[in-house]
């Protein structure tokens, strides 16, 4: 999943939202690109 970053400072100066079971699907995609890095480069 592809999404654009987000530059507007009022909007990343606000409060984020404690993260839930339901949002362990975006923390394993957030790991996906580094870990493949690091396995790719062990090659």
């Amino acid at each position: 999943m592809i999404k654009k970053l987000m530059h507007d400072p009022l909007f990343l100066a606000g409060n984020s939202e404690v993260s839930t079971r339901e949002d362990l699907q975006v923390a394993h995609d957030l790991l996906d690109t580094p870990m493949a890095h690091i396995l790719f480069s062990m090659k």
